[in-house]
């Protein structure tokens, strides 16, 4: 159900979903021997299916490891976004983004970006790079303006640590960052569980993050992420993002989460 309301004469409706999911492009759906489902496109169709689902934002590990750990190579970014663009209906709105950065060293962090048609990285594979566009690993200054400065493009925070995105919260407010972040993520997961029952709900709790930030005096809203690691797209639990739009598509929930029209 879609629920309705008018602010200015303008009608914005409830919009029910998620923007953090990974597949097998990256390192998701880690039950596709038994589910089939390993692809985008097979991910979408099965959130379709999922209640009180109108969205699913696929957000990509942007770098590769080694297979399925995280595997994204750059072929398949383009690929992920045209199954996209393929997979939207008026009903339901699929987007195609990245997730990036590492965990793995001081002053790291994830963080989801959506609007970009070229792969973000740093690394080089197979004697190649493994990216459209090069930003450090560890340059969250650098990343947060090409953010900034994409008029189509917004990042939320992943599963925040106290000194992740370059230590954020314990510096300086910064307009640039402030322009390129839109929300931080209150609660985030199972991110491993294979749950389709809608009651696997994430005991974690990242409201303290949020409250740092805002008393640094950024502009950001909370979001909820479910983080599918699994074939369970909308159904691990019934937690969504609830995003405010005049319609479903592209442009009307960037503009939306760009201008902080979300809860969870």
């Amino acid at each position: 159900m879609v629920f309705r309301f008018s602010v200015n004469s303008q009608t914005l409706n409830y919009y029910y979903g998620n923007l953090h999911a990974h597949t097998g492009y990256s390192d998701g759906n880690k039950d596709a021997t038994t589910t089939g489902v390993s692809t985008p496109s097979a991910s979408y169709a099965y959130a379709k299916l999922s209640q009180n689902f109108d969205f699913l934002g696929i957000s990509e590990h942007n770098h590769y490891s080694s297979a399925n750990n995280p595997g994204m190579l750059l072929a398949l970014y383009s690929q992920g976004l045209a199954q996209a663009a393929a997979a939207t209906t008026p009903l339901f709105l699929c987007m195609f983004g990245m997730e990036w950065g590492v965990s793995t060293q001081s002053f790291s962090g994830h963080l989801l970006i959506y609007g970009f048609n070229q792969l973000i990285g740093w690394e080089t594979v197979s004697s190649a790079p493994n990216y459209d566009i090069y930003n450090d690993k560890l340059d969250y200054d650098g990343l947060f303006n090409k953010i900034k400065n994409n008029p189509n493009a917004f990042s939320t925070l992943a599963h925040p640590g106290s000194t992740d995105f370059g230590n954020l919260s314990n510096t300086s407010y910064s307009p640039a960052k402030d322009s390129a972040i839109v929300g931080t993520v209150f609660r985030s997961g199972l991110a491993l569980d294979n749950t389709t029952t809608y009651d696997a709900y994430p005991a974690t709790d990242y409201s303290w993050y949020y409250r740092k930030l805002l008393a640094l005096g950024y502009h950001l809203g909370a979001s909820y992420d479910h983080d599918n690691h699994y074939t369970n797209f909308g159904r691990g639990n019934a937690g969504r993002l609830v995003v405010m739009a005049p319609a479903l598509t592209q442009t009307d929930l960037t503009f939306a989460m760009k201008n902080m029209h979300f809860m969870q």
